[in-house]
């Protein structure tokens, strides 16, 4: 017979999502103690064939601090039910001898709190009392106060030519400066003026480690510096820019799962997150499933999924939700990105890509990669592309490249044809998150990584740039491949103050 399910156990593996996995380590008759000292090979020989999640318990174990006590995994309390001790119930303390008395001061010396309040008292009386009298005797110096002004007009007309002529009086004649005059008319060259540029929008993504703040001015010839910075077409925030001014984006808004759209809490759990997101895409993405929710009140919108490893909280400061009323905890959200794209060349194609923890897409109406750690859509997965480089002993890049460049299926496309697309990514437990989308077209010859012999694709984008260097991307080709054309339209946008200081001298003529 095997040994009852702690309740420190379950509730443990509930905080990670993988509850069910409960009962087969009470049927090994593996403790929470035990399970903290097992390894990758101890886990599938346990049963749990799922490598997603022997590397989602392997890296919460990862988590747990050398002291004997265990907290849940990452930001998830779990909720465990303590026993009353029984046996402090039944024991009775014998008394104690009383404390020896203490004199006056004795008294005094012990309250701390009371000298210290009686210092602080004092010291905001003798402040209070410098002030009344610097204020008494300010107000003293005044000798007349005038009062309100005249309502007659004529009479505000002549005290004002009084008073000019006063202060006139009282002040010395200033020297009068020496000038050259001309009979004739010079012309005088002035150098042209710059172009300004037309500012987009700005969207700075701040990330340690990553070379600062990426900045981004627009997806073609904006200003880049760190982040996403680099050469191209300029700098593409992480989770987008706040206007669409070029037209052809993706438009993203991002969800709250943990709260309503009235900003009542959901009580939501990791296991309702998982089928929530899962039903949103087996039902044909329709996004009325997340009505009920908290929706950003402004969208973004981007023109690559490129976002290295990050914390799970700049999501909320990009989409502007991560204060005030409109506070997006970073945790459960997901962000769905939307629009319309044309390919540059008639082929066949699929994409190529990984998420911590969801990245799903859909092309033309099909599901055509899941690439999260989680198995959200019932897409199969095509092998991957690991590269070596990122592998490390017991840290992120290992968790990371654990699941390497999932290959999606492939589809065919027709050059100048408009399809649909739908990028669907979040974030379950919070902590950190990436997600990279790469494409990879049917019979090119990519170059290969020197490091693991797996091809560097393409971004998939739809305007040229360039991320900032960071060992926590894939390996990807540097010089880009074919542009994919977005092809939704321009929404409205709030207009620049650039182009508002253009707009001027014609709005004055029309006055």
């Amino acid at each position: 017979m095997s040994a009852p399910i702690q309740p420190a156990l379950q509730a443990w593996l509930d905080g990670l999502g993988l509850g069910q996995y409960a009962a087969v380590f009470a049927e090994h008759d593996i403790t929470l103690e035990l399970l903290l000292r097992m390894s990758d090979a101890d886990l599938e020989k346990c049963g749990i064939q799922s490598f997603g999640h022997r590397r989602r318990l392997l890296e919460a174990v990862r988590e747990q601090p050398a002291a004997p006590a265990i907290k849940p995994p990452r930001a998830v309390v779990a909720k465990a039910t303590v026993a009353p001790p029984v046996a402090a119930a039944a024991q009775v303390t014998a008394p104690s001898a009383p404390p020896a008395k203490r004199g006056v001061w004795g008294k005094i010396m012990a309250s701390k709190f009371l000298l210290v309040s009686i210092g602080v008292h004092l010291l905001f009386g003798i402040g209070a009392t410098v002030y009344v009298v610097q204020q008494y005797q300010a107000n003293r110096k005044l000798t007349f106060k005038g009062g309100p002004p005249t309502s007659n007009p004529s009479k505000r007309a002549m005290e004002h030519k009084v008073s000019m002529a006063k202060k006139k009086n009282s002040m010395s004649a200033p020297a009068q400066a020496k000038r050259i005059t001309t009979s004739g008319l010079s012309k005088v060259a002035l150098p042209e003026m710059p172009a300004l540029p037309t500012a987009t929008s700005v969207t700075a993504n701040k990330m340690a480690g990553m070379g600062g703040v990426g900045v981004g001015f627009g997806p073609a010839g904006g200003m880049g510096g760190g982040g996403m910075g680099g050469g191209g077409g300029g700098s593409i925030p992480f989770f987008g820019f706040r206007n669409n001014r070029g037209g052809g984006a993706l438009t993203g808004y991002l969800y709250d799962i943990k709260q309503s759209k009235d900003h009542k809490p959901t009580n939501m759990e990791p296991g309702r997150y998982q089928g929530i997101v899962k039903d949103f895409v087996a039902k044909g993405w329709d996004e009325k499933a997340f009505d009920p929710f908290f929706k950003s009140p402004k969208p973004l919108y981007t023109t690559q999924i490129f976002i290295p490893d990050m914390s799970a909280d700049e999501a909320p400061k990009a989409y502007d939700v991560d204060r005030g009323r409109n506070k997006v905890e970073p945790k459960m959200w997901i962000a769905l990105y939307k629009g319309k794209v044309t390919a540059p060349v008639a082929g066949k194609f699929r994409f190529v890509g990984f998420a911590d923890d969801i990245l799903v897409v859909r092309f033309n109406g099909q599901n055509v990669l899941d690439a999260g750690c989680q198995n959200i859509a019932p897409v199969p997965r095509g092998g991957k592309y690991v590269y070596k480089e990122f592998i490390t002993e017991g840290g992120r890049q290992d968790f990371y490249n654990g699941f390497g460049s999932i290959h999606g299926t492939w589809f065919t496309v027709e050059a100048g044809t408009q399809y649909d697309i739908e990028v669907l990514v979040g974030e379950q437990p919070g902590g950190y998150f990436c997600a990279h989308l790469l494409i990879e077209q049917e019979g090119v010859a990519y170059k290969k990584d020197p490091k693991s012999d797996q091809p560097r694709l393409p971004i998939f984008q739809l305007a040229a740039g360039k991320p900032g260097k960071s060992q926590n991307l894939p390996p990807f080709a540097p010089e880009g491949g074919p542009i994919w054309k977005g092809t939704s339209p321009i929404p409205p946008t709030a207009v620049s103050p650039l182009d508002a200081l253009k707009t001027k001298p014609a709005e004055a003529k029309a006055q």
